[in-house]
């Protein structure tokens, strides 16, 4: 399947896509860096975990899904990708018997800090996690707009994650205002 056309079905189902600025800024960030092994924890229809896979034939992508659905249509989209493995699990329930050049974390905001502790350990020395959406479509920034109990939560963890993160002065990280924010954490 071609990057365009699974755009376009991901589209149609009202799947949640990375923006195509964010997402050029990470595939552009991953060349610079020589970034080789990939997690994603986050796969949906597998829309970004292609992105990064057509980058090089080097690139190993394992991609974690946790909804059967959605793991399943992965599947069948990817299929064709032999550098493309996707793993139907809870991402914090997922093995980690090896290191990664880049965990990139699109999954549910409110397991941030949960996925950042497991994690982190399995990143490379010199290695990245990258989370996404931490503007929040600009909730971030601005929560006192939000109505509605549950998603004022999400954005209060979202942005109690993103303190931890970035006020940590044994962390190297940076906020990037690319497509909906990314947190970007290297591995010293």
């Amino acid at each position: 399947m071609e990057l365009d056309k699974l755009k376009e079905i991901c589209l149609e189902d009202y799947i949640p896509l990375m923006d195509d600025e964010g997402l050029s800024f990470m595939l552009d960030f991953i060349k610079t860096n020589n970034l080789k092994d990939i997690l994603e924890i986050g796969t949906a229809y597998g829309y970004s975990a292609l992105a990064m896979s057509l980058i090089s034939e080097d690139i190993r992508v394992t991609t974690l899904e946790k909804d059967r659905d959605r793991y399943e249509k992965a599947r069948l989209y990817l299929k064709e990708y032999p550098n493309i493995e996707c793993v139907n699990t809870d991402a914090l329930q997922y093995p980690l018997n090896r290191e990664y050049d880049l965990v990139f974390v699109d999954a549910a905001k409110s397991r941030y800090n949960d996925y950042f502790d497991y994690y982190y350990p399995c990143i490379r020395k010199g290695g990245y996690l990258i989370c996404d959406d931490m503007a929040m479509q600009g909730y971030a920034d601005n929560p006192e707009i939000i109505y509605g109990k549950r998603f004022r939560i999400l954005v209060n963890k979202l942005n109690a994650f993103k303190k931890r993160i970035v006020s940590d002065p044994l962390l190297e990280s940076h906020l990037v205002k690319k497509g909906d924010g990314l947190l970007i954490i290297r591995k010293g």
